[in-house]
């Protein structure tokens, strides 16, 4: 977990000399890396010429994460007088809801979407 923790404060730092007008594309980004993890997916699953593998996969989603990590700590309006650690709490705030939530829907059987 440490190795993880390490790469996430490698993409705050770099996310530090980065402005909020490429947040847009930064978006965009993830959802070509998603998409790509979906195209990975169904490659598995049906056997494609592609080829691919569940590596494959995983490498996809970890584009996701590194892309959605890298735009989760952009300054949008209202935090951009924060300092890094203070973003960072404020995002931990946010992702504690949302992880709440996940959990509950997960325990009642539902969409962990």
């Amino acid at each position: 977990m440490d190795h993880i923790e390490k790469i996430f404060n490698e993409i705050k730092n770099i996310r530090e000399q980065r402005n909020l007008e490429d947040l847009p594309l930064r978006v965009m980004k993830l959802n070509e890396e998603a998409g790509e993890a979906s195209g990975a997916v169904v490659s598995v699953l049906t056997n494609s010429y592609k080829g691919l593998t569940w590596e494959d996969v995983i490498e996809e989603i970890i584009d996701t994460w590194i892309v959605s990590s890298d735009a989760m700590f952009a300054p949008i309006p209202g935090t951009e007088h924060m300092t890094m650690d203070e973003r960072c709490e404020y995002i931990s705030g946010i992702m504690s809801k949302k992880m709440t939530k996940w959990k509950n829907k997960i325990a009642e059987g539902g969409d962990n979407s």
